[in-house]
């Protein structure tokens, strides 16, 4: 399951995912996430994966995910603290590397994603999916 929050000063989506993390949550993340853009414009993200407490993603689709860019084209840090996301992260992570596309930061809390993207203050506000 995943929620995402908005930084309108820095321009910032956050996407947190909670519990289980599946293939249908790619798959409804990936419409949430192309629609906010299209009403936002470009921004950079976190993804906050340190409440993953199961992933049921396969291997083929963490792969397939790493070789495609990254849907947040500008600078991305994900938040995985040893947590079960954390194969998950590594997988796409070295795709996108081995693709060339840019790869996201990867830190163990939000406040080094908060240093990561030089973020004062931020105060994220809850956005609602359409």
């Amino acid at each position: 399951m995943f929620s995402m929050f908005f930084e309108p000063r820095h321009r910032v989506l956050m996407v947190r995912v909670t519990g289980l993390f599946s293939s249908e949550d790619i798959e409804i993340h990936d419409s949430t996430v192309l629609s906010f853009l299209a009403r936002e414009g470009e921004v950079r993200g976190i993804y906050d994966l340190s409440a993953v407490e199961t992933v049921a993603v396969p291997a083929s689709k963490a792969v397939q995910r790493g070789q495609a860019p990254s849907i947040i084209a500008t600078r991305v840090v994900v938040v995985a603290p040893h947590s079960a996301g954390m194969d998950f992260v590594r997988i796409v992570r070295e795709q996108q590397r081995l693709a060339g596309h840019r790869e996201p930061i990867l830190v163990e809390t939000l406040e080094e994603a908060y240093l990561a993207l030089e973020l004062a203050d931020p105060r994220f506000e809850p956005v609602e999916a359409r």
